[in-house]
């Protein structure tokens, strides 16, 4: 260092950034420099201190003071003065000798992970708290945690039954699949049907599913066709009001449907409009000449899908049905008066509601099939679903 500087310290220095600037002070003008993030030494010169503090020179003085400042990459070492002659600069360094000493660069960086360590712990105990809170009281089991989204699906209308759902007998668990599928293809009017009813037999005897169900989407296209069901829709399933919605915090949002049809297709000897069949109390027939309807796509009438919890197996890669609403969809059907004034219900279409079901029967995991199963059909039930929780507690039970 050139004898002509009167002052001069080092200290170590990492950029935190990319953009690192030198400015003055009162920030009228700055200089980026060119430093990469690594660890450098820096030294600070200075000439002419005392006597630029004793004339207070303006900015268009010519300068008394200069100043040269040098880094060069050097591991990390404390501070230390170089060189003290000036008043200014003793005064400096007797100050910042007070101050404690920064910290080295592992301490800063063990600090920041404490503190994002503390962050996750919080953000984990608040998920854990209004987890708690939603499935009453008790944090779901592994089991549950595992099945994820459709568990929650049946939670929503009966956490008690989740409960008890995730605690019976894979055996017990595959019965409740099966009348769910059964009692969901029986009030959609699919059971009957002859491409139909060997899959619904083939699920009964643990065999592999026969066509058009060994393809799901060959199944919804043969649906599409289906000249001889009712394409009845009910009001969609409300869960009870002590059952508050599914905490944003526990949610994600859930995937679009596939594009409704525009026009059910008619029966043979039917008119549009006509009572549902019996069997099928609280279904609504879709509406006559006087009452014309228009699809429009499933919409999300409120978020009911939760994010995974850890463990959840991934979701379907299969593409959404056709007017087929999962939990928390419903398929519109806007009644256009003559005025040309709509009036919207949220309706679900029963045989485009259960027809996933018995997809989700067959799953390997049987809580995970149970509770699909169950959950498509609630869907297909809609307002009248406590009809069905009632015969799923007794097969829960064993009545």
């Amino acid at each position: 260092m050139e004898s002509s500087w009167e002052d001069a310290v080092e200290v170590s220095f990492r950029p935190a950034g990319g953009n690192i600037r030198l400015a003055e002070f009162d920030g009228a003008q700055e200089w980026p420099l060119d430093l990469e993030p690594i660890s450098y030494r820096v030294r600070y010169c200075a000439a002419g201190m005392d006597r630029g503090q004793a004339e207070g020179t303006n900015v268009d003085d010519p300068p008394v003071d200069h100043y040269l400042l040098q880094f060069w990459p050097a591991p990390p070492r404390p501070a230390e003065p170089v060189r003290i002659t000036s008043r200014s600069a003793a005064c400096r360094h007797r100050s910042a000798l007070g101050q404690p000493p920064p910290p080295t660069p592992e301490e800063q960086a063990e600090a920041e992970r404490a503190a994002r360590l503390r962050e996750e712990q919080t953000a984990e105990e608040r998920r854990l708290a209004v987890m708690r809170q939603w499935w009453g009281g008790r944090l779901p089991g592994e089991a549950l945690r595992r099945v994820g989204r459709a568990a929650f699906d049946v939670a929503r209308f009966d956490v008690e039954l989740a409960h008890a759902l995730g605690s019976v007998t894979p055996e017990r668990q595959r019965a409740v699949a099966r009348l769910a599928v059964h009692r969901a293809y029986t009030v959609a009017g699919l059971a009957p049907l002859d491409w139909v009813a060997p899959a619904l037999a083939a699920m009964a005897e643990g065999r592999a599913l026969p066509a058009p169900f060994d393809d799901e989407d060959r199944a919804w296209d043969v649906l599409e066709g289906e000249q001889r069901i009712r394409r009845s829709t009910v009001r969609m399933a409300v869960p009870p009001p002590d059952r508050p919605a599914v905490p944003l915090l526990l949610l994600h949002d859930a995937a679009p449907g596939r594009r409704a049809t525009a026009e059910p297709p008619s029966l043979p000897g039917t008119e549009p409009g006509q009572a549902p069949p019996p069997g099928q109390a609280g279904a609504r027939a879709w509406p006559g000449p006087g009452e014309p309807v228009r699809l429009v796509p499933p919409q999300r009438i409120e978020a009911t899908a939760p994010h995974p919890l850890p463990g959840d197996s991934p979701a379907p890669s299969h593409r959404p049905a056709p007017c087929a609403p999962s939990q928390g969809q419903a398929l519109r059907a806007e009644m256009v008066r003559a005025d040309g004034v709509g009036q919207e219900q949220s309706l679900v279409s029963r045989p485009h509601a259960a027809l996933p079901a018995l997809f989700r029967a067959v799953r390997p995991d049987s809580l995970s099939a149970a509770f699909g199963a169950v959950g498509a059909a609630i869907v297909t039930y809609g307002e009248d679903y406590p009809a069905l929780l009632e015969e799923v507690w007794a097969m829960v039970r064993g009545v």
